[in-house]
């Protein structure tokens, strides 16, 4: 059945037609919400204090890269959105460079495409489309202190004729005690996206805390355990929590749990599992929900150093 839309900037700004998101109160672009690295978003989006994948830095947390026992870490993933849902193909990538042991520099790219629709006045058919692009630096002050920055430039195209952009930023503090990161911050605080006729809404905006360990068994096992809690700022609190097994760094096997309550990102459950060999990593994640993006699947090609 084919999808017919009216084209009101208002209903374009406010519902996530692209992306199967919520529509929080008055908050635009929720797209810019999505975990685009398939390590993470198998452990049910949780992992912004981790530092053992560093690849997707520019749209999480650059403060990690500093701790990070990778000097370069490289990532080129395909998602399939929501396929249950409003469907959407996104193509993301991230590269991640660590220089010594203070300072490292990350930068990001995604694209994703929407679900065809008729135009209302029978003029032809529109394909949705989002963008965004990053750039971000991590510096250590201090042996267990960092802070970081990521800089964002997000843009949607709903219609003909009907676009939107904005421009935003995440700050954060990590601090490692005892193997533990501890980390807080804000991410995507920045402008708001505007409406001639319905005035300006806020973009996905929100306050976050996280946490992240390693336990070492032996040479061969090692389980890295992620927790992470957002409040936004228009209002919901989500929190996720994962885990990530891996053998001999060789495989890798993770689970994790997304709970979004009122917010931009509805709850799902998270498995994945992963492969590395000389660097080369092959990496796979899937959603499990009741909502809209039920089926989620993100597969990655990585490469680190």
């Amino acid at each position: 059945m084919k999808l017919v839309l009216k084209i009101s900037a208002a209903a374009l700004c406010l519902v996530a037609s692209a992306t199967g998101l919520k529509a929080q109160g008055d908050v635009a672009m929720p797209f810019m919400a999505i975990d685009r690295s398939p390590v993470t978003s198998a452990m049910g989006s949780a992992g912004l204090a981790s530092s053992s994948e560093i690849a997707y830095a520019s749209f999480r947390n650059p403060a990690v890269i500093p701790f990070s026992e990778k000097k370069g870490d490289f990532g080129l993933s395909y998602q399939n959105w929501a396929p249950k849902g409003v469907k959407s193909t996104n193509l993301n990538c991230g590269a991640t460079m660590r220089f010594g042991k203070i300072i490292g520099v990350t930068i990001g790219g995604a694209y994703q495409m929407g679900a065809k629709y008729d135009v209302i006045d029978g003029k032809g058919t529109f394909t949705p489309s989002d963008l965004m692009f990053n750039a971000g630096l991590g510096v250590k002050i201090i042996k267990n202190l960092s802070l970081g920055a990521n800089f964002h430039y997000a843009s949607q195209s709903l219609a003909d004729g009907v676009s939107y952009n904005a421009v935003s930023a995440d700050v954060f503090a990590l601090y490692r005690v005892a193997g533990v990161n501890i980390t807080a911050g804000v991410s995507n605080v920045g402008s708001s996206v505007k409406s001639d006729k319905t005035g300006s809404f806020s973009i996905p905006a929100a306050a976050v805390v996280a946490g992240a360990y390693t336990l070492k068994a032996g040479k061969s096992h090692s389980i890295d355990f992620a927790l992470d809690a957002n409040y936004y700022f228009k209002g919901g609190f989500a929190a996720s929590l994962g885990a990530q097994y891996a053998f001999k760094d060789l495989a890798f096997f993770r689970a994790g749990y997304h709970y979004g309550g009122d917010s931009v990102m509805p709850s799902f459950a998270s498995v994945g599992a992963g492969v590395a060999f000389k660097g080369v990593a092959l990496n796979v994640s899937y959603l499990i929900s009741s909502e809209a993006i039920k089926n989620t699947i993100n597969v990655g090609l990585g490469f680190s150093f």
